[in-house]
């Protein structure tokens, strides 16, 4: 079954610059994790691209066994692409020879995941949708007027929280249907993160070159508190399903809960493995698996 057969079942039910040349050779692994005793502990990680070029950003989907990502290959433009855990396939759902496309997540509409396309002037950065119907693909522009667009996350149908790339970076909400754009943060990190089963979104505020806060921002009247502080040089990080924040530590997953931690808590050491340079991370939304992606050799 093709991916945007599957998402409309599930919606149904559910109701920087890009600059190729300066991309990492990068794999995405998947790990599977249980809880016990309130601890969690991972299974054995398995590399689901393994193959060498660019594969970065995962981003899981309700209900289904698979995630989206971004991949380069062949020389040519960013492409997002869904995986099939169950089978191995791809299926490519942007299609696009002259654009680019990053930064996948399944979008509040039925069939359609939004992405940050750089256009095909490669210089403009915004937030476009795009569906996929058989062997029809549909691009359509969401924001006219903002850019440019690094990151993004969206708060709920009509909400979107934008890392907006300038001299700060900040940190800027706006809305699909007015023109209203509220100016939350300057000088965030590029993570920005929905909270389960809250109003709000997360971010990365860095205060100097050695502190970095994740905040929570509150949807409804747009009031920020900190939650802890990111291990130095750490920005990536995700929420799990049971309301925990995951991030990377030096080649450590640590695991902190608002609800009951005062700091980060090691879940693994992955020091000395294909996983010690790993930095970004997704968690899925009702399965506990999440991903990580690392490096392929040195870092950059």
């Amino acid at each position: 079954m093709k991916l945007f057969q599957i998402l409309s079942v599930v919606l149904f039910l559910l109701s920087g610059s890009w600059a190729k040349a300066q991309l990492p050779d990068t794999e995405i692994f998947i790990l599977e994790y249980e809880l016990s005793e309130g601890s969690m502990k991972t299974g054995k990680p398995f590399n689901a691209t393994e193959r060498v070029g660019y594969d970065n950003q995962p981003s899981f989907i309700p209900n289904v066994n698979g995630f989206l990502y971004t991949s380069i290959r062949d020389e040519g433009n960013a492409e997002v692409y869904f995986r099939n855990l169950a089978t191995g396939d791809d299926e490519n759902l942007s299609r696009t020879d002259s654009s680019s496309e990053y930064s996948p997540q399944l979008a509040y509409l039925k069939n359609q995941i939004t992405v940050v396309k750089v256009e095909d002037d490669k210089v403009t950065q915004r937030m476009w949708s795009i569906a996929t119907e058989g062997d029809s693909t549909t691009h359509q522009l969401i924001l006219e007027d903002v850019a440019p667009v690094g990151y993004y996350a969206w708060g709920d149908k009509r909400t979107l929280a934008m890392f907006i790339l300038g001299e700060p970076n900040t940190l800027q909400i706006a809305y699909t249907d007015d023109s209203i754009r509220h100016l939350i943060c300057g000088n965030i990190g590029r993570c920005i993160q929905k909270i389960p089963n809250k109003d709000a979104i997360s971010y990365v505020h860095k205060l100097s070159d050695q502190r970095w806060l994740i905040k929570e921002l509150d949807l409804d009247n747009l009031d920020s508190k900190t939650l802890i502080a990111c291990p130095i040089g750490s920005e990536d990080y995700a929420w799990t399903k049971e309301g925990e924040i995951l991030i990377g530590d030096n080649g450590k997953l640590m695991a902190f809960n608002p609800e009951q931690d005062q700091e980060w808590q090691l879940i693994q050491d992955f020091s000395g493995t294909e996983l010690e340079s790993f930095y970004r991370i997704a968690a899925h939304p009702d399965k506990m698996m999440i991903a990580l992606v690392s490096y392929s050799g040195e870092k950059p």
